[in-house]
């Protein structure tokens, strides 16, 4: 009951009418994600989903993945109806900011520069950052940042992996692109050298594309990140104080071990589709 009084608070749109005003609860939460990040989410044809899938909104695809586990938990716990609302990674902050979604689920670390837009939720996910090349490349035996020394590095739009590539010595920094799809396939036909990925992310791009390769570094030789930039937690308005409290209730309610199996019957799941 605490967590419904505290909803009914924070969602209530106040519309003035004359000199009248007129409650409306929303019963909706409206997450925005990017369906296209596999674990985290991904995208599927409605004949292939599973228990775990939710309608994608305008769409007859579905979305799946550890951050739709982590949505539905969020909605269930608030008392809402689940709404996803897929969209680039690029868009989804300018779409909290102008009210099209309500919270932003997509595996987003909690960055200094996004705080300044908006606010975020404690941690529902940590990652390590590492690198993917070629299989076949001289940069597979790689241990060190150093050992990266000239080689042609990408990574998506807008993220914390891009602008990891700084980090890495007479690195070439490729253009970034849109989506995970693009990357591989420019990493696959020598057009970079390689990208940087969430360490999860990087293991699903291996499993299913065995000419690549992730490249492991000795301790203390790899990328020195602040603990946030490693984290993924939901975003939310700045204005939207009493839902965070609530987001935060939720996550702490979910232990280590069922994170963790969430996540790995994801991987479970992908590897199924597969087949």
């Amino acid at each position: 009951m605490k967590k419904l009084t505290i909803l009914l608070t924070v969602l209530a749109v106040f519309t003035l009418s004359g000199c009248e005003k007129e409650a409306t609860v929303r019963t909706e939460l409206v997450v925005g994600t990017e369906c296209n990040y596999a674990p985290f989410n991904w995208n599927i044809p409605e004949k292939d989903k599973s228990e775990t899938s939710k309608p994608i909104k305008g769409s007859s695809s579905y979305c799946d993945g550890y951050d739709i586990r982590i949505a539905t938990k969020m909605a269930e716990d608030l008392g809402l109806d689940l709404v996803i609302d897929s969209m680039g990674f690029t868009g989804l902050i300018p779409a909290l900011t102008a009210n099209k979604i309500d919270v932003i689920i997509a595996a987003m670390s909690p960055t200094a520069e996004r705080k300044e837009t908006i606010s975020f939720t404690n941690p529902y996910y940590h990652s390590e950052q590492v690198v993917v090349v070629a299989a076949d490349s001289p940069y597979a035996t790689a241990t060190s940042l150093a050992d990266l020394s000239g080689i042609k590095l990408i990574a998506q739009q807008s993220t914390l992996q891009d602008d990891l590539i700084p980090l890495v010595p007479n690195v070439i920094h490729g253009t970034p692109l849109s989506d995970y799809s693009a990357i591989v396939l420019a990493v696959k036909t020598a057009k970079a050298g390689g990208f940087i990925a969430e360490e999860v992310v990087a293991e699903w791009m291996v499993s299913k594309n065995p000419e690549l390769a992730m490249v492991y570094f000795e301790e203390g030789k790899g990328f020195d990140i602040p603990i946030e930039d490693l984290q993924s937690a939901i975003g939310l308005r700045k204005e939207d104080a009493d839902l965070l409290a609530s987001l935060n209730e939720t996550i702490a309610s979910i232990s280590v071990e069922v994170r963790e199996q969430w996540m790995a019957e994801e991987v479970e799941e992908l590897e199924e589709l597969e087949k």
